[in-house]
């Protein structure tokens, strides 16, 4: 054994034998032989036979991972979440799996990983277009980065951002309109009412006397005016709980003045503004109990000033009765014509908010459930108004959750009971359609630098399909062609109109490039922007109709500029239909619209545009004023090729308003299927849900 160890030894070279170890590698001479190599090499086998050795490496095995269940539970929960109508097992993952890698998306919307390259250091070398994804040319700019300015009545010039329906209105009617090119940054001002409109002198009998006496109207006049309030604006815009709010009312009458606080105060004058508007209108309602109701000597101007007399004891209160009268002294102001005004006072009731902790959800110690759970609504519904009011007059949203975060949640709907006005779970449901309307206007509104990227078609297919789920998600009693009480449906109906808003909101640019700027379209981008243009129509055909079931049920309301506002957004789009097809229908919708501005009642935001839309539709060539005995007051113009010719044909298609022509609006292409002619677009269609292959007209409300 001696010998043969020696032996051994001696066919080792010299200076390794004290350097051996053993590795887990063989060589592939002696893998077969189970012998250990040593390293450095050679191994014995090769040693001794004189042979090189060669070191193979073997195969890695496989890492072992390690999930715990509650990752495991959360992963399949985030899942369900996307994906709530398909069972998630084995091979529907490997499914979804197979497709994101080959960049088909899951949702039946285009994928990004397709066109999702990663720059590569060349791209600094002079390669960058390679890499970038192509921008849409002929779509670059649609807004103007830095909005329009329109003149008020104070000769103080307002910036109002592409968002809000004036520019549009204004880009619209201007269409054949020479004078406006002369100037395309400043927006006409209405040819009817004045923004705002100069308040008369308030007579010594209106003034508060010296002692600070507090004024309240008969008794008869203020429950008139508390019941046209929680009728056709509490039953939106949520302030109080009922019981409690009546209470204070009594408590008001009977009491002393030492006893109110200014806020609440403040909060009755601007509720009485609201009501004695209707009054002044003439509504059939109040002249049905004229001879009951003691009329109020002071109108809704005295009841506004009256309350903002109290502004400064608001701040200095600064509590939650001080968010209620600034919130509802902004609606009042607006529908007035105060734009500027009404989106002050909601900003001020937001910081009163903030400075409570409202959007933190946050309670003092001694805070009783009820009013824990007051306070959630009072915030949603500042939250909602916030992004109404900031919208119509084109300002920016006060709340960004994009840089705020708010932890508020939802209201119980058992604590506190909305209303009889008020249906359950509308204030949540509306909530998440007005965070997707924020989310619209920044895709497609945001005033952007030139280094933030361009919008994509995906993101806007994305926004789409994010708005048509919500449509098909809300409650059943929620839908409009479920029966519910006479008091909850024009709640219901508003919900309903602010989803087809919505829809309007982001496909009406693509619309008026349409009409203003088609030649300049590639034939192959063509189909793209008319499915997005006959969703915009689809839109406005749809709220057209919700709005007459409203007039028909005697719940439209000109107490808010919501519902005024909507019939004018609608006007425009069926001017846009217009003057893209020339049908004769789109001036049947028309005539529908102005009837029903003219069927409300004559106040506010609503007189004024049914007074000033019959002169911008006579302007526009659309229809011209009828006689005076006519029901509508409007006669459609019969058309033939020399008319249209005339009114159409010297439209100056190079000609762009701020609105057409800035630079805040890019679109990229992000895949190359999006304009193929033989591809579905995916489109959104009243309550049916998504229709493919184009549109077909429905009872009078579908598209041509």
């Amino acid at each position: 054994m001696a010998a043969n160890s020696s032996s051994v030894r001696a066919t080792i070279p010299d200076g390794q034998q004290n350097t051996r170890r053993k590795i887990h590698n063989s060589c592939d001479r002696c893998r077969s032989r189970k012998t250990k190599c040593i390293d450095p090499g050679p191994c014995r086998y090769c040693a001794r036979i004189g042979a090189p050795c060669k070191t193979a490496t073997p195969r890695r095995k496989r890492p072992y991972y390690h999930v715990t269940e509650e990752e495991y539970q959360c992963s399949m929960r985030i899942l369900e979440h996307f994906f709530p109508d398909r069972e998630l097992n084995l091979s529907s993952l490997r499914a979804i799996a197979h497709d994101i890698n080959n960049g088909i998306s899951p949702w039946g919307l285009p994928s990004r990983s397709d066109v999702s390259i990663k720059q590569s250091p060349e791209s600094e070398t002079g390669h960058e277009a390679e890499y970038n994804e192509p921008e849409i040319e002929s779509l670059k700019a649609l807004h103007d980065p830095l909005g329009c300015l329109m003149r008020d009545s104070l000769g103080k010039y307002r910036y109002i951002g592409a968002h809000s329906e004036i520019p549009f209105n204004a880009a619209v009617c201007s269409m054949t309109d020479e004078s406006s090119k002369k100037r395309p940054d400043i927006i006409l001002p209405p040819k009817v009412g004045s923004f705002p409109p100069s308040l008369p002198p308030t007579s010594p009998k209106h003034s508060r006397s010296i002692n600070n006496d507090v004024y309240l109207p008969p008794r008869e006049a203020s429950d008139y005016y508390v019941s046209r309030f929680f009728q056709e604006v509490h039953c939106t815009h949520w302030f109080y709980a009922g019981e409690t709010f009546h209470s204070r009312l009594e408590a008001t009458y009977a009491s002393s003045d030492e006893m109110q606080s200014k806020s609440w105060l403040c909060a009755l004058y601007s509720i009485f503004a609201v009501g004695a508007a209707a009054q002044e209108g003439g509504d059939a309602r109040q002249r049905r109990s004229s001879s009951s109701l003691t009329l109020d000597t002071r109108t809704s101007a005295d009841y506004i000033s009256l309350a903002k007399e109290l502004i400064p004891s608001i701040y200095d209160e600064a509590d939650i009765d001080s968010i209620r009268a600034l919130a509802i002294l902004s609606i009042a102001c607006e529908n007035l014509g105060f734009r500027v005004t009404s989106y002050l006072y909601i900003g001020a009731s937001i910081q009163i908010a903030y400075s409570l902790g409202l959007h933190r959800d946050q309670a003092p110690e001694s805070g009783k459930l009820f009013e824990r759970e007051q306070n959630r609504r009072v915030w949603w519904t500042v939250f909602m108004l916030d992004q109404e009011i900031a919208s119509r007059g084109g300002s920016p949203c006060l709340i960004d959750e994009r840089t705020l975060r708010v932890e508020t949640v939802f209201p119980s709907e058992q604590i506190i009971y909305p209303g009889i006005f008020t249906p359950l779970w509308w204030l949540s449901t509306s909530v998440i359609l007005s965070r997707l309307k924020r989310e619209i206007i920044q895709a497609v509104y945001q005033e952007r630098s030139s280094h933030t990227k361009t919008i994509s078609f995906s993101g806007i297919s994305i926004l789409l399909s994010s708005l048509r789920k919500w449509h098909q998600t809300i409650p059943s009693h929620l839908k409009l062609d479920v029966p519910v009480p006479p008091s909850q449906k024009r709640a219901i109906a508003v919900l309903h109109l602010q989803y087809w808003n919505a829809t309007i909101l982001l496909c009406r640019p693509f619309l008026l490039y349409l009409v203003l700027k088609t030649e300049s379209i590639a034939s192959g981008k063509m189909p793209w922007f008319e499915d997005m243009g006959n969703i915009c129509i689809d839109a406005a055909l749809n709220s057209l109709k919700i709005l007459q079931q409203m007039a028909a049920d005697a719940t439209l309301s000109s107490l808010t500029a919501f519902d005024s506002t909507c019939i004018l957004r609608v006007v425009m789009i069926f001017i846009l239909a217009y003057a893209r097809t020339h049908l004769c229908q789109y001036q049947t919708h028309l005539e529908k619209c102005v009837q029903l501005f003219r069927g409300m009642e004559q106040v506010g935001f609503a007189k004024i545009v049914a007074e000033e839309t019959p002169i911008r539709l006579a302007d526009l060539g659309v229809l011209k004023e009828g006689d005076e005995g006519s029901e509508s007051g409007v006669a459609g113009v019969l058309l033939d090729d020399d008319l249209i010719a005339q009114l159409w044909g010297g439209l100056d298609s190079t000609f762009m308003t701020p609105l057409h022509g800035g630079e805040s609006l890019g679109l990229a292409f992000d895949d190359t299927g999006a304009f193929d002619v033989g591809g579905d677009m995916q489109i959104v269609d009243g309550d049916q849900g998504p229709r493919f292959d184009g549109l077909e007209e429905d009872s009078g409300f579908g598209l041509c």
